[in-house]
């Protein structure tokens, strides 16, 4: 998987540059034992 780190446990998984051209941002946070995906597009 590409990911952009942004800062300390949290990523930048999906957006126009690194998924596909449709795709707005979608951020991975990682917690102590848990993961969470924030998809922020409207589609």
């Amino acid at each position: 998987m590409i990911a952009e780190n942004i800062f300390e446990g949290i990523y930048l998984v999906g957006s126009s540059n690194l998924t596909d051209e449709k795709d707005c941002c979608v951020y991975l946070i990682e917690f102590q034992s848990e993961l969470v995906l924030i998809d922020s597009g409207a589609g």
